[in-house]
């Protein structure tokens, strides 16, 4: 993904990043117990700890006036905005388990799946309805 060339860019929302945190905490506090205890095993589950949170520091959208690029925790995937023909808010693309549970579906004219998904839920209301704004606007 390119920030240095994208006018817009929006990151995941506070509250995605406290839920991480969360459950960094829950996996990392043990470890820091046993090593303060003296126990070694807890140098193996501090960084898993670690681990977890750091999924929340990758989802990230950016555009500029030509493109739109989507980062997930495993992939990174950009469109022409003049590709996009249509979108819709749903479940993902194939139903799949590894599809979001709510998504924003990007369509091109001759496609019959969409071009991308977007998960929605880790970022913030806000920052959809900007990213909506300038997928209505005609690109």
């Amino acid at each position: 993904m390119n920030d240095d060339v994208a006018d817009t860019t929006i990151r995941s929302s506070k509250t995605t990043i406290v839920i991480f945190v969360g459950m960094a905490s829950v996996i990392g506090l043990p470890g820091i117990y046993w090593l303060w205890s003296g126990y070694s095993r807890g140098l193996i589950v501090l960084p898993f700890g670690f681990l977890m949170f750091l999924p929340a520091l990758r989802y990230r959208i950016s555009w500029n006036a030509t493109t739109l690029w989507y980062r997930s925790v495993l992939f990174e995937h950009s469109v022409k905005l003049r590709e996009i023909h249509k979108f819709d808010m749903a479940g993902g693309a194939t139903g799949g388990p590894f599809d979001p549970t709510i998504g924003l579906r990007l369509f091109a004219r001759s496609a019959g799946k969409p071009i991308m998904v977007i998960n929605l839920k880790p970022f913030a209301r806000d920052d959809i309805v900007k990213l909506v704004r300038v997928l209505n606007s005609g690109h």
